[in-house]
């Protein structure tokens, strides 16, 4: 997103050291579990700056996102909440900071998420390996059946989400 700053070129210079570091189209329609854990195998940057996830479902929502390096219960990488409501079309794009958190990049980088309302909340699982596990559209991204260590069991090639770094 572009913040227009008037009289400045400040808000253009920011963002473009943004750039999108991990990638898989989003569904809006598969959704899964939030207990289902997810990673990336070979993370292609230094750092995190955030996570945008989709959900679907009904009400509001607390959810925290948990990054580990190698495996779920690996070293904290860093966690993000965010609290949003998911309104009368039961879908919404939530993006999580992390604040440019380093990561060692090749490293594979593990993902759960933990919903403090408890309510009906599911998330996309991208539009690559629905109703067929083997397909891969998504290269590198993982679903997996929970999130226990150490990488829990294969689910599917895809989640819906975008993970954005900064340039070094």
């Amino acid at each position: 997103m572009l913040l227009a700053i008037a009289g400045t070129s400040s808000a253009v210079a920011a963002s473009s050291t943004h750039f999108v570091a991990e990638r898989c189209p989003f569904s809006h329609e598969g959704l899964d579990h939030l207990w289902r854990g997810f990673s990336v195998s070979h993370f292609s940057a230094h750092n995190i700056h955030s996570v945008t996830l989709g959900y679907g479902g009904s009400g509001p929502h607390t959810v925290t996102l948990i990054a580990r390096s190698k495996r779920y219960k690996g070293p904290l990488i860093g966690k993000s909440t965010e609290t949003f409501n998911l309104g009368a079309d039961g879908y919404k794009k939530v993006t999580f900071s992390f604040a440019d958190v380093p990561v060692a990049r090749g490293s594979r980088v593990t993902f759960v998420q933990h919903d403090a309302r408890h309510g009906p909340i599911f998330y996309d699982v991208g539009k690559g390996g629905i109703g067929d596990e083997t397909y891969d559209r998504c290269p590198g991204v993982t679903e997996t059946n929970g999130g226990a260590p150490p990488l829990s069991h294969f689910r599917r090639a895809s989640v819906g989400v975008v993970i954005r770094a900064v340039r070094r």
